[in-house]
């Protein structure tokens, strides 16, 4: 090593092992508070080596990079180990026949050999022995109720995480109506496989599910964390429903496939920017749908959402008289605690009320409606004939499209004209259907179903009848759609209700009848229908009889189905006028 000769000497003494055990008795003790003395720009002092070539040689800063448990003593020019120094004074060393005494006691200055011996103390057992009862225990066995406290902490925020997992696969089942458990129970359940597919991307989520129990996966805390989620939902309405001025109350009730009475609340309201909200509120189970009961609901459905029946403008209920009853109806109930709560009688009921009216007199109507549905039961509750039906529509030209066959629903507003429009763009292709499915068919009520289904599509009354009620509910279907519209207020509907009497009352004339004669003809004959003609005459019954005048009947059957057509306008028309104007 280089010599320094602008750094003079504390002592004299020479030598390789120049340690005075007198000189260490000045140096303060390393304590386990505070950290080795490594002053870095001290200008350390030089000894001498050797005895017939002197070198003199000097601490090197750079070796506390490279040690860091050195602990270097100014004023005696030597260094410790801070660690086997402190193990010492703390009777912490077991093996203390091995300690080494230079790097404990009396301190190390050899600068000759000293990154070797550094190396060496390092790797003793001494050093190792030092190094666990310094640094290792007490970094590992820290006091009891600081490490339960941490592990406390850290379970809490595990479960915190995973619980907000699981809260929001809740949620999202919740929000897209699929049930939890679907049709498998346990692990093959919608919840368990969805869970498990997110624990994909969650490592802590997948071993989460693995646990035998506290997992917050049980049918009782799904059904909390929904019922949490629910009234959640409805605090935001009620909130929202509060800060409007009025609001209207809508009430339907029916039987459900289980056979069991439900009713259905929901608040009609307007928000500050004249937006017009419809919130679901309820679906509750009733034993009886009386007055009294619905009435019970409605204030109950009020008071939990902290709604003032003050506040109520409104009502919307079927005509039926439980609802609408003039002495002891539900809107009666209502009006007695509100009177500005006025009633008015759903426009969708009405106008299915309307429609019933228009077909009940018609002999004509009513039996195509029935056949009609005969004929689509057939076809959508039998995979067999569907199968038949598609084969023989893939032989019908590609430019022409028809629909589907849509059932004919006798309870539903809006699918009565769809479906009669799917029968007759199919009419070709339901007669070619039967005929093959009468080849394959044994069973003998089933065949006689179709035997009748054939012979009504074959007979020109169905068809015209057919043509009939798909010109009329066409009209009131479109009517109905627009009817159900959150936005359409209740004069509007009256509105558009008159446009619909327009449009009737515009297809009321000889001339339009005269087009929907030749046009109904001219597909008969297309479709290999019977054509029209006159049934048997029969004397009226005196009880019909009214003067001494003969009595009259049509001299040809466009003169008999023009009198249907004009009775079933006329009194569509004045059923809708009845109950809208």
């Amino acid at each position: 090593m280089a010599a320094e000769d602008t750094v003079l000497p504390l002592t004299t003494s020479t030598g390789e092992n120049s340690e005075s055990p007198l000189l260490i008795s000045s140096m303060p003790p390393a304590t386990a508070t505070l950290d080795p003395h490594q002053p870095r720009t001290f200008a350390f002092p030089k000894r001498s080596f050797g005895k017939k070539t002197v070198v003199w040689r000097a601490f090197q800063a750079k070796w506390f990079d490279s040690y860091s448990w050195l602990h270097y003593d100014e004023a005696n020019d030597v260094v410790f180990c801070h660690l086997c120094k402190q193990a010492a004074t703390e009777k912490k060393l077991m093996a203390s026949k091995c300690a080494d005494e230079a790097f404990t006691s009396r301190g190390f200055s050899n600068w000759k050999d000293a990154t070797a011996s550094f190396a060496r103390h390092e790797q003793s057992k001494c050093h190792k022995e030092a190094t666990h009862a310094i640094v290792t225990v007490p970094s590992c066995y820290k006091d009891c109720a600081e490490m339960l406290s941490s592990q406390h902490a850290k379970e809490k925020a595990d479960s915190r995480h995973m619980l907000l997992k699981i809260l929001s696969n809740v949620r999202f089942l919740a929000r897209q109506g699929l049930p939890l458990c679907g049709s498998s129970q346990g692990d093959d359940s919608n919840f368990i496989q969805l869970l498990k597919l997110r624990g994909t991307d969650d490592v802590r989520l997948a071993e989460w599910i693995q646990r035998k129990s506290s997992k917050y996966t049980t049918a009782d805390m799904q059904n909390e964390m929904l019922l949490v989620m629910s009234l959640r939902v409805l605090r935001e309405i009620a909130s929202a429903i509060r800060k409007a001025l009025f609001f209207t109350v809508m009430v339907d009730e029916t039987t459900d496939c289980s056979n069991k009475e439900q009713v259905v609340i929901v608040i009609r309201w307007v928000d500050e920017d004249l937006i017009v909200h419809e919130s679901f509120i309820g679906l509750y189970s009733v034993p009886a749908i009386n007055a009294d009961m619905l009435t019970t609901i409605i204030k109950d459905s009020l008071v939990r959402m902290n709604l003032s029946m003050n506040k109520i403008r409104g009502q919307c209920y079927d005509g039926a008289s439980n609802m609408a009853g003039a002495k002891k109806g539900v809107a009666k109930q209502i009006m007695d605690i509100e009177r500005r709560a006025l009633f008015t009688h759903c426009y969708g009921h009405t106008l299915n009320l309307a429609c019933s009216d228009a077909v009940k007199g018609c002999k004509v109507l009513k039996s195509a409606l029935e056949t009609t549905r005969e004929i689509t039961k057939l076809i959508k509750f039998s995979p067999r004939r569907e199968a038949i039906f598609q084969e023989v529509k893939k032989d019908v030209p590609a430019e022409i499209e028809t629909p589907g066959i849509r059932l004919l629903c006798p309870t539903r507003w809006t699918v009565r004209g769809d479906s009669l429009d799917s029968v007759c763009e199919n009419y070709s292709i339901l007669l070619d259907t039967f005929e093959r499915s009468l080849e394959i068919v044994s069973d003998t009520e089933t065949k006689s179903r179709i035997i009748g289904v054939l012979s009504q599509m074959k007979s020109f009354q169905y068809y015209f009848g057919v043509k009939l009620g798909q010109l009329i509910f066409g009209h009131c279907d479109n009517l109905s759609r627009t009817l159900q519209h959150k936005d359409l207020s209740a004069a509007e509907g009256q509105s558009v209700a008159a446009l619909t009497i327009t449009t009737l009352q515009s297809i009321r004339t000889d001339e339009m009848f005269d087009l929907f004669w030749e046009k109904v003809q001219m597909e008969c004959e297309k479709l290999d229908v019977e054509k029209a003609k006159l049934p048997r005459a029969r004397k009226a019954p005196k009880r019909y009889e009214i003067g001494q005048g003969d009595s009259s009947y049509p001299d040809s059957p466009k003169a008999l189905y023009c009198i249907t057509y004009f009775e079933r306008l006329d009194l569509v028309v004045s059923a809708v006028k009845e109950r809208f104007v």
